[in-house]
């Protein structure tokens, strides 16, 4: 037996068929689908858009009329399970881990800063003074009125300098969080603050997955940025850029002794 539309009765809640899929780092999406009059279809359509203005996690409906019928279909925002404690279901959180080469001054080098390979190669800031003087004014070893008094590791870095070896690779982070939404999303990047070391940010998505905890350090939290990718999809970054110390300017705990 045909199953027959009565006139009188609006089309369901749930919609005549449902349908969801998830794909990894992109969360689960739920649709559903009405088919009926035109007339019904249409009032679903304006009553899901009124829900969707007012704040329901609806991110498109799709209206299609056709030979005396129509097809509603609604798509919903994505669950993203950590995400979701955070951000609404219609936010979609991509994390990406990058490592980039930076170009220091040879004299901040752990070498000669910290006691990471030996303490005897910890320079003073008199002895790195000296050296720096010395390398400045192209002295020559007989020249240099206190050599007799240089450390090996004051020798090593004079060598390096004369050299052209007057910078170092070191290597820093950055961990950018990409939130995708619509136009009524609530995301609230906020300035509060930016360039300013923070709590080390932590995995809310399937990077849990890929990569280990992050490196032990401190991380700079950079200004969030907006951008519109169009068909009324925008997409909000923030960055943290680590570092072993940031300076004291910054909030971090690289300071003179």
């Amino acid at each position: 037996m045909a199953a027959t539309e009565h006139p009188n009765v609006a089309l369901t809640e749930e919609g005549q068929a449902k349908s969801k899929d998830w794909t990894l780092g992109d969360g689960e999406n739920q649709s559903r689908e009405w088919t009926g009059s035109p007339e019904k279809c249409n009032t679903k359509f304006n009553d899901l858009v009124a829900e969707g203005n007012a704040g329901a996690n609806i991110r498109a409906l799709a209206y299609r009329r056709r030979n005396g019928r129509a097809t509603l279909t609604a798509s919903y925002g994505r669950n993203d399970g950590n995400v979701q404690a955070i951000y609404p279901e219609d936010v979609t959180m991509i994390e990406e881990v990058y490592a980039v080469d930076i170009m220091r001054d040879v004299r901040a080098a752990p070498y000669w800063t910290t006691t990471v390979n030996d303490p005897v190669t910890v320079l003073t800031d008199d002895q790195v003074i000296d050296v720096t003087g010395a390398v400045e004014n192209n002295l020559k070893d007989a020249e240099i009125t206190n050599w007799g008094t240089w450390t090996d590791s004051q020798k090593e870095l004079r060598y390096h300098m004369v050299h052209g070896q007057d910078t170092y690779y070191e290597t820093g982070f950055i961990m950018r969080q990409s939130l995708y939404g619509a136009r009524t999303s609530e995301i609230k990047g906020a300035f509060t603050y930016a360039n300013t070391v923070v709590t080390a940010p932590v995995y809310k998505t399937a990077m849990l997955a890929l990569l280990e905890a992050l490196p032990a350090g401190e991380w700079l939290l950079k200004p969030p940025q907006a951008e519109y990718l169009g068909k009324g999809k925008w997409r909000v970054s923030i960055e943290y850029h680590w570092a072993q110390k940031w300076s004291i300017i910054y909030g971090g705990t690289w300071a003179r002794p």
